[in-house]
């Protein structure tokens, strides 16, 4: 006796089919996941070296400056160092402060006194919003006017176009009435002194930097200079490899190139091709006329 047992297992198949189906698009997943992952990744370690070796090679240009400025290289590293931390207080960044305080030095100020005159200038634009751009354009109007010894009706007038209420701040500082002091002679450090006493306590615009620093925009730009600071740390070991070994080998190298030999041997390299030029011209219509007789020749067999 003979039993024979059948039933439908298409279902079956068709869920396992399913099933695979579903593996395969996962494991699919999974992997366009692990790639996308590893090329953000790479693209993140990329920006972090570009922006660590760029801050870095702009910090050495800064200490340079300040060195020849100064005349100390560890006075310009303790500069240098001293902006870096005023520019994670305050809305305004590395680039900017160093300026401004670059303009002030070589005007004579020492690094302490730049520095001093820069913060209750930066407190001043900051009260009237103002940023990077009026902290360097005002920086460089008190560097003339110390460079002449008095300010002249223009660079009165600079300090209006900035929001800054300069014959008012001397007023305050001398007691005097903003009539009178329209008709004083203003010297820097009379202009310096109402500064910074409109940024001390009890002064019009006494810690406008911190408010500022708290907002968006302020919080923002300090982001900003944290980021490239970190990066720079980060990065400090390659970018002196880069600049003290890798790069004079480089520079070595192609000042060690013969230009006149590779031009001599590029010429000789063109003489060869104009002569062959023809001879190769030749034998390529021989071959193409070989051709077309050989395809007429088939034809008419």
């Amino acid at each position: 006796v003979k039993y024979k047992i059948s039933g439908d297992n298409s279902q079956f198949n068709a869920d396992i089919n399913q099933t695979k189906s579903i593996a395969t698009g996962a494991a699919s997943a999974i992997g366009a996941a692990f790639k996308a992952a590893a090329a953000t990744a790479g693209a993140a370690v990329g920006a972090v070296l570009t922006t660590g070796i760029t801050y870095n090679a702009s910090m050495e240009q800064k200490t340079v400056a300040l060195t020849t400025a100064l005349g100390d290289e560890a006075a310009a590293l303790e500069t240098i160092a001293q902006i870096q931390k005023d520019a994670a207080t305050t809305p305004f960044d590395v680039e900017g402060l160093t300026q401004a305080n670059m303009m002030l030095i070589s005007a004579g100020e020492s690094a302490g006194g730049a520095r001093d005159v820069v913060l209750a200038l930066g407190d001043a634009i900051s009260a009237t919003g103002g940023g990077n751009d009026e902290l360097s354009r005002m920086a460089a109007n008190l560097q003339q006017v110390k460079n002449v010894g008095k300010a002249t009706a223009a660079d009165i007038k600079q300090f209006a176009m900035a929001g800054i209420d300069i014959y008012g701040l001397l007023a305050d500082y001398t007691g005097k009435s903003t009539a009178e002091v329209k008709n004083m002679e203003v010297s820097y450090d009379l202009l310096t002194a109402a500064l910074k006493n409109a940024s001390a306590e009890g002064g019009r615009y006494f810690q406008s930097m911190a408010a500022q620093s708290k907002t968006f925009n302020g919080q923002l730009a300090t982001l900003g200079d944290n980021a490239k600071s970190v990066a720079g740390q980060l990065t400090e070991g390659l970018f002196e490899k880069l600049a003290s070994d890798v790069l004079p080998k480089i520079n070595e190298a192609i000042e060690s190139i013969d230009v006149d030999a590779v031009i001599e041997s590029i010429d000789r390299l063109i003489d060869g091709f104009v002569t062959l030029a023809p001879v190769v011209a030749g034998a390529a219509a021989a071959f193409l006329t070989f051709k077309a007789v050989t395809a007429i020749g088939g034809t008419i067999t």
